[in-house]
Parts: C-alpha cells; structure tokens; sequence
C-alpha cells in the first residue's frame, strides 16, 4: 500500500510517517506546501518527499492527483482539518482519501455545530452567563491547538471577546483529556485511548498519561456511535469545577500527540490505512497509565556526500568501552543509503576493538594511524574518494580544526552533530 501524507511537515504528519514507517507492506510518501529547507519530514522521506502548491491555489488538485498518478498512491491521509474537509469527497484518480464526509468534516470544525450534534450524549462546554463569577474563557468557533483563545478576567474582557465574534464559555479549571479515536472505512469505532493531557505547550500535548476513565470511554462511544466518523479523530475535553468532563471540540484527524497512544499499543494511523485498505481490524488493548514526554528532535540538510570516514574511540565505542547504539544504527542507515564506509582510528587495533564490541564491519577499509592528517588524503588517493563529497565523523575538536586546516573540502561532524546528515 503506498500512502501519501499531506502535508507531511506538521506534528500530525510527522506522527502518522513514524507510525507507518516500519511497515512491511506500507510504502510512505510525503508532499508539502512549505519549502524544503522547512520541511522536517525531508529527513524521513528522502526522495519519497515531494512540494504540492497550496491548497488555495487555482493548481492544486491537479499537482495533487498528477502526483498520487505518478507514484501510484493508494491512501491520501490528510493532517490539517481544512485539508480533511477539502479532500474529503475529491476524485484523486485511483487514490482513496482517508477522511470521513464532507458533512462530518464541516461539522467538527464548527465547535457550536459539534456541541449540537452530540446534544444529550456527553457534557460539552458550556456559554458563559452574565453574573457567574469570573474568569471565562473565549475562542474562535473554528479552530483549534487553542489558537486565538484566551482567559477573559473581566467583564469588559467578555463584552470585548463577544463583539470579536468568539465563543465565551465557562473557564474549565480541571485535567483536561484528549480521547484518539479510529473509525474504520464505514464510519464504525474500531478503538479509542483516553490520554491525560499532563503538560501542554502552545496547545500541544508536551507530556501524555494514558489513563482508564468510564464515564469519558462511555461518552465518546455513544459519540461515535452517532456520529460515525471514518478515519481517525479526536475528542478534547476538560474538566469543570465540579470534576465533569466536557467535551470542548472534535476533530477529524491524527492527533499531534497521538504518538503517546501508539507507544500505548494503538497504532491509529496504521488501523486507519489497513481499515481503507478492505482489512478488517481489531484495536490491540491500550496500557494505562504509560506516560509519555516528547522531545524536540533536530534534524539537518547535509546531503551532498558518497563517502563516510569514521572515527572509532569516543565515536562509536564510547569512552567507558561500551557501544554508541545510535551511532551505530547510522552505520546501517548510511550502507542503506548506498553510501561508502571508512575507518581511520588511532586505535592500534581497530579490527580487534569493532570485533569485541561486536562493532559491525562495514567499512571500505580499516586504517590504524598515528598521524590522521597523512592517513586521509592517503586514503582518498587510494580509494577514489573526492574529499569535497565526503564527511568525517569524529569526536576530537582539536582533530576537527586540524583538518579544517589541512583539508578544507573534508566536513567534519562530531558525534552528537551526526544528525546534520540527510540519507
């Protein structure tokens, strides 16, 4: 199945690559309206990565079903609530879109159309009324990542937020939770995990507890029930002073912090594919109560190299003797990538050392020496290599501004910049 993300730059792209990545039968590809050098899903995709206008240009669906045509794309699975609605119901040739209907899409990004919808089967947020103790909350009725909200204090503040067209509700002091959801092709709820949002960050979910809560499971199956959403969503809600927990909004997309719920043992863009796909699936059972904090990932653009020259001590073998892991499964993502392989090493015995700390050998050749500074043009006339298309990685500082010196064509990365390269 060849599955095609877009845009594939945001958080909820860049969760649904990593959850199908690995898949046997799952081939990625990514497109974007962002430049390349912006784009982080370049680092995961490669060539599989392509540049789509935007979706506000007179162009778009051509560029976009020329693409799913070229690279005979199967699934379009879209991250962005406008791109669900847009695609929802589009003819793409022989490419599926996996959205629910335009209808459900329209509706969920509408909060008041949403709170109507699902009238009677959980507690949603509720308008602020005149007199009630303040704060208050207001947001735009579209949207969502709490973009536009804001806390309102005083009674001019809500006079203000009304005249600018926001919803003004009740402020919601309690947890607040988000519940991932997948319905399969028919609109059918094949799982769903209830997570504690535990620290959020610019609306995103920075660390996750996935939790057992009845009252909430109960509400969004009858939810999901009514509604039949194909495809993956998501329902927020928080808490009220008295504990409840209102629904705030839905929307018909991977989560950016789904992942948390993947860790879990619930791969929801993956369900979704197979789910289009024909397969019929069965949601594997959640873990409550993991926790799961995400980091911020950095990623660079070095691309332009065929040749890798490494170092051994205090590279892949750390200083302690034992081995750098990662560094290590870089060995394997560059021999993937067709590039060639060298070690330069003061180590009297490098062989010796790879083999005793089972240091895979992939190398082109292993080359002991005192004196790097002879040792490498030796092994670029040797070997064919052309310095100004190689990289170095190596721990040393004063060996990394020696061979700035000495040979400027050669870039040198030190193990925790190994990230800067693209393969």
């Amino acid at each position: 199945m060849r599955v095609l993300v877009f845009p594939s730059c945001n958080e909820p792209g860049l969760e649904i690559i990593d959850a199908l990545c690995r898949h046997p039968r799952v081939e990625v590809f990514g497109a974007a309206s962002v430049p390349e050098q912006e784009d982080p899903s370049v680092a995961l995709l490669g060539a599989r990565r392509a540049a789509l206008p935007s979706l506000y240009d007179g162009g778009f669906y051509r560029a976009l079903r020329a693409l799913c045509a070229a690279w005979s794309i199967d699934l379009v699975f879209p991250t962005v609530d406008v791109v669900v609605e847009a695609l929802s119901e589009r003819e793409l040739g022989n490419a599926r879109v996996i959205a629910p209907s335009s209808a459900l899409a329209s509706m969920a990004r509408s909060k008041t159309a949403t709170y109507a919808a699902v009238e009677g089967l959980i507690p949603v947020a509720r308008a602020f009324a005149d007199g009630k103790p303040l704060p208050a909350f207001a947001k735009p009725d579209d949207g969502s990542a709490s973009r536009g909200a804001r806390l309102l204090s005083t009674v001019q503040a809500v006079a203000a937020a009304r005249a600018e067209g926001l919803l003004v509700q009740e402020w919601l002091p309690g947890r607040e939770y988000t519940v991932d959801c997948v319905g399969d092709a028919s609109g059918e709820l094949i799982g769903l995990a209830v997570r504690e949002r535990v620290a959020v960050t610019a609306g995103l979910a920075r660390t996750s507890r996935v939790v057992r809560n009845e009252a909430i499971e109960a509400g969004v199956r009858a939810v999901a029930e009514r509604l039949r959403i194909a495809g993956p969503w998501f329902a927020q809600l928080r808490e009220d002073a008295g504990g409840v927990a209102r629904l705030m909004e839905i929307n018909v997309r991977v989560g950016g912090s789904s992942g948390a719920t993947r860790l879990a043992g619930m791969n929801i863009p993956l369900l979704a594919v197979l789910s289009f796909s024909g397969v019929s699936v069965v949601a594997p059972r959640v873990l409550a109560g993991m926790t799961v904090t995400r980091r911020l990932d950095r990623v660079g653009d070095v691309a332009d190299f065929d040749d890798v020259i490494w170092d051994l001590d205090d590279t892949l073998l750390r200083a302690d003797g034992t081995v750098d892991a990662e560094l290590v499964g870089w060995l394997f993502r560059f021999a993937n990538a067709g590039k060639r392989q060298w070690m330069v090493s003061k180590n009297p015995d490098p062989r010796g050392a790879m083999a005793a700390a089972r240091i895979p050998d992939l190398f082109g050749a292993v080359v002991a020496t005192d004196d790097k500074l002879v040792a490498l043009p030796e092994l670029a006339r040797t070997h064919g290599i052309d310095l100004g298309r190689a990289v170095m990685v190596n721990d040393s500082n004063s060996e990394k501004l020696a061979l700035e010196r000495a040979l400027p064509a050669l870039r040198s990365f030190t193990p925790d910049a190994v990230w800067a390269l693209r393969c």
